[in-house]
């Protein structure tokens, strides 16, 4: 009988230790998890208001979905190059493409005054 109770205390010191070490890990992986929580909540508001700044109040048919919102982001963006593209490749003539958003901006503060030669190229030859 000593020798079951001698066992039963050494099992129920093991269990108060093993449920201590969960209740450790429980409360840690807790934390994480508001930590997660916290910064996809910033997230989710930053891709909210990024989406309202672009979209105005057209962004209310993306409702409360933030994967639609950075794939409407996403395609406006694109849309936004690709048009650059075509601009600069018409402007510029047959150059070499440009092939980063660093190059394009650059290009594209050199726009205005080469639309204007071209204005003025066109006026002074009016059968182009």
């Amino acid at each position: 009988m000593e020798k079951m109770n001698a066992d039963h205390q050494k099992f129920e010191k093991k269990a108060n230790v093993d449920q201590a070490a969960i209740m450790k890990r429980a409360e840690q992986a807790e934390a994480k998890l508001e930590a997660a929580l916290q910064e996809l909540s910033g997230l989710k508001k930053h891709i909210s208001n990024m989406t309202q700044a672009i979209f105005g109040s057209r962004v209310a048919n993306l409702q409360d979905d933030c994967i639609m919102k950075l794939k409407a982001v996403y395609t406006f963006t694109e849309k936004l190059y690709t048009g650059s593209m075509m601009t600069m490749k018409a402007v510029m003539g047959n150059k070499e493409p440009i092939k980063s958003i660093k190059n394009m901006l650059g290009c594209l503060s050199t726009l205005p005054p080469q639309v204007d030669e071209l204005k003025r190229s066109t006026a002074d030859n009016p059968q182009v």
